[in-house]
């Protein structure tokens, strides 16, 4: 801390106050020496020069306190320290120090008042009635017309997407729960309310509701004239794949893909990929030119990791419509019937002893066989069940293998 200078002022006497009293008598007065010549004086420092401008700037000032850790059992794990002048300081003990160590934590200089509140910490758990609530009020929500007039409006800010997101996240701060853990509370509800019908039905209105409320406004924001040269923005190769898998999910599309394989007999990807086409158009972009540049994705973006798992997503996500389309069409093809249990276990077997036959084992077997396997890939899905289940079991086994194999050789290939 730094003081001001004290300084002492003596009062002058009057002059006119002044008793006047004869001088005495003075002694000569012996001849003064010469004074030495005052040494020179120094020179003036150089001015500094100003300063070039700065690329960093002063973000602020850190406060820090000396902490000592006073018991083993605090190492590794958050503790608060609450300081003379009331303020509480939480901080994170070091798991590599021990009793009696010292160390450093800042401290921020934050004063609460009527303008600038303390803030009120989230919760991270939300109760059964809570997330009913979530789900209600976010359904009134989607499909209120102030909604949806934000999510069709040309000169907004954000995308559909991102704005449905943001106002369904509003509701958690509104109920001052944590947005992560609020979305992470309403995405396993389903498991962690199993026997709970009304909740599990509100999480799928829910869902339901944003993915058909993000189509809609996807649709009627078409722009009237299609791009065809150009740059594909990263960004809207995202949107894209974000707005192919929602399409794939809506029960519009899912009874469109189920008909389709019921009328051919034929899994569905023609119609997929007119969909995906279709959402490019959509989304403002001409179809072949906009296939073209997906094409080129490694190319012009390298590995780039969050194009790279969105295309996997959206590819996947393709793949499970399809087989979705052909169970609906087919009970026979649904993964918990009995015919299709019947074949997952006879891959499982084959596997097993595939894995015991050397290479020239695995060629001379697949000789064998390969041709009626090629000839059976050509088959429909139903056809192909139906062939499977007629054949004897010693058949149905090595045909199911020599499957398995050509399957393994073009993985590999």
């Amino acid at each position: 801390m730094f003081f001001g200078s004290h300084l002492e002022v003596e009062a002058e006497e009057d002059a006119g106050e002044a008793w006047e009293r004869p001088e005495p008598a003075r002694p000569p007065t012996p001849p003064t020496p010469k004074a030495p010549e005052p040494a020179p004086a120094p020179a003036p420092k150089p001015k500094p020069k100003p300063m070039e401008p700065s690329r960093v700037r002063l973000a602020g000032i850190v406060e820090q306190i000396r902490v000592e850790v006073a018991d083993d059992t605090c190492i590794g794990k958050r503790e608060t320290i609450t300081l003379p002048d009331g303020r509480a300081v939480a901080f994170q003990v070091p798991s590599n120090l021990k009793k009696g160590d010292v160390f450093d934590v800042d401290v921020k200089r934050v004063t609460y008042d009527e303008k600038n509140p303390a803030p009120i910490h989230k919760r991270t758990t939300m109760t059964r009635d809570e997330l009913a609530e979530f789900f209600r009020d976010g359904i009134a929500m989607m499909r209120s017309d102030e909604t949806r007039r934000a999510l069709r409006d040309r000169n907004a800010k954000e995308r559909p997407g991102a704005q449905l997101v943001e106002r369904q996240q509003l509701k958690f701060d509104a109920m001052n729960i944590d947005r992560k853990a609020g979305c992470k509370l309403a995405g396993t509800c389903r498991s962690d309310y199993a026997d709970d019908e009304e909740l599990k039905g509100l999480h799928e209105e829910f869902m339901a509701t944003a993915q058909q409320e993000f189509i809609d406004a996807l649709e009627s924001l078409k722009p009237s004239k299609l791009k065809r040269s150009g740059v594909f923005p990263k960004k809207s190769i995202l949107e894209f794949f974000d707005a192919c898998n929602t399409k794939m999910q809506l029960p519009s599309t899912r009874e469109l893909l189920a008909e389709q394989f019921k009328r051919t007999k034929q899994p569905p990807n023609e119609l997929i990929i007119k969909l995906q086409k279709d959402m490019l158009e959509t989304l403002g972009f001409e179809r072949e030119w906009a296939c073209g540049k997906l094409n080129r994705i490694g190319q012009d973006f390298g590995e780039d990791r969050e194009l790279v798992q969105g295309m996997q997503a959206w590819a996947a996500m393709a793949q499970q419509a399809c087989r979705r389309a052909q169970a609906d069409g087919d009970p026979s093809l649904r993964p918990d019937s009995k015919e299709m249990r019947q074949i997952v276990e006879l891959q499982a077997k084959a596997r097993q002893e595939l894995a015991t036959l050397s290479s020239s084992d695995k060629a001379a077997f697949l000789k064998k066989l390969g041709k009626k396997v090629e000839v059976f890939n050509r088959l429909s899905a139903p056809d192909r069940v139906r062939y499977v289940m007629k054949l004897s079991e010693e058949e149905r086994r090595d045909f199911v293998k020599a499957q398995v194999l050509m399957m393994e050789q073009g993985f590999a290939q």
